[in-house]
């Protein structure tokens, strides 16, 4: 995945979901990359992460950007639960 591609990435989901930190991660395959995009304290109502979603796919989708996985997802850190949204793309 080129540096534009990722920018891009970034771009589209910061246009929906004003994420705070991210991160980038090569998948074990090596094939594919995780982007990871954060945000602290904040809980939404479950409509409101659909139509993001769903706009960040489109968006995906319009700008040509392939993608495997995309979506929110919940993880579990040292400050407990939190939601993340991902997209899975070539490395």
């Amino acid at each position: 995945m080129s540096r534009t591609n990722s920018a891009a990435v970034n771009k589209i989901v910061k246009s929906q979901f004003d994420y705070w930190a991210n991160f980038s991660d090569v998948r074990k395959d090596k094939k594919h990359r995780r982007l990871k995009f954060m945000r602290n304290g904040f809980v939404f109502t479950p409509e409101e992460y659909k139509g993001w979603a769903a706009e960040i796919k489109r968006q995906l989708v319009e700008a040509g950007i392939w993608h495997r996985d995309e979506g929110f997802k919940q993880g579990v850190g040292w400050r407990g639960p939190y939601v993340y949204y991902s997209v899975v793309v070539e490395a």
